[in-house]
């Protein structure tokens, strides 16, 4: 079990205004472009399909979030199940994956954007960038890797625990919610069957990724109470930079991603629309300061 030092040391972390490394954060997006060619790959396979999209108990909603490359909007803990499996079943659901990939953490992220951003449209609440999104799939994999490389947990509850830090901080949360986020991630993680397990799959990924965000919704409405709570120290293990093992470093393989992506999208989304993507996902700088928003929505079935 974490200490409370490390809790609040994970709190900090997500919390800080540090300019994440440049490196990082041109490799988040190489991961997400790469979850992007995975998901759009996984539409065309009859047993990711048959997971996807409403049910009984989550049906369509106008005010939730959307679902990678489908006319699907559910609500947010769903739609991070959804886009997970996407994400990471390109080969399908069942078969064994790695752990610690940063593809991982992205159906909660995704989703956790997508929702809070669509209703500051008519606020004066800053708009979540692509750059916020990046930033926090870098985060949330640096706490990641660090839990698993520290030995705090396992690889399934470090994977539960960046992603409910990093979607709690995209939703707004002060530092005392965040915290509350991930005591209540630890909490039930035990009592959520199957979540422990040491193998993972894109089935199991997507669980984790819907339990993150449904832990974080849960303390949606709590106030931080007059509580305060100890900032971590200057001696952090959080780096900000890990992920920049996973970036591709040359223009030739980042075209060549760029590519694999259009092909992947074309049989979901307009080639009008696919040739904009491939575009304006060229350059990084400007797609960092576009609205989550419309991105997101560029990324949705654009085909009767």
């Amino acid at each position: 079990m974490l200490a409370n030092r490390q809790l609040d040391e994970i709190c900090g972390f997500t919390e800080s205004d540090q300019s994440t490394d440049p490196d990082a954060l041109a490799s988040a997006w190489h991961c997400l472009q790469q979850g992007l060619v995975n998901g759009f790959t996984a539409l065309d396979h009859q047993d990711i399909q048959t997971l996807l999209g409403p049910t009984q108990s989550s049906p369509m909603t106008n005010s939730g979030a959307r679902v990678l490359g489908t006319a699907y909007e559910l609500a947010p803990a769903s739609a991070a199940q959804n886009n997970s499996l996407l994400c990471t079943g390109s080969q399908g659901v069942d078969l064994s994956i790695e752990w610690g990939q940063p593809t991982n953490v992205l159906g909660a992220l995704m989703a956790a954007a997508d929702y809070a951003d669509r209703p500051r449209m008519a606020t004066s609440i800053r708009c979540l960038a692509v750059g916020d999104l990046l930033s926090a799939i870098s985060k949330a994999y640096e706490i990641q890797i660090t839990l698993d490389e520290e030995g705090w947990c396992s690889p399934a509850q470090s994977l539960g625990l960046g992603a409910c830090a990093l979607a709690a901080h995209l939703l707004g949360y002060s530092f005392f919610q965040i915290r509350n986020c991930l005591e209540a991630c630890l909490s039930n993680f035990d009592s959520k069957g199957g979540l422990s397990s040491e193998t993972a799959t894109p089935r199991l990924v997507g669980k984790l990724n819907e339990y993150a965000l449904q832990c974080v919704l849960a303390v949606q409405t709590e106030s931080d109470g007059g509580n305060t709570l100890t900032m971590p120290t200057k001696e952090t293990r959080y780096l900000g930079n890990k992920i920049s093992r996973y970036g591709a470093k040359d223009s030739a393989a980042q075209d060549q991603l760029r590519s694999r992506l259009y092909k992947a999208m074309l049989n979901h989304v307009s080639p009008v629309v696919c040739t904009q993507m491939k575009e304006g996902f060229a350059n990084l700088e400007r797609l960092k300061a576009k609205r989550v928003h419309d991105f997101m929505a560029s990324l949705v079935s654009s085909l009767s």
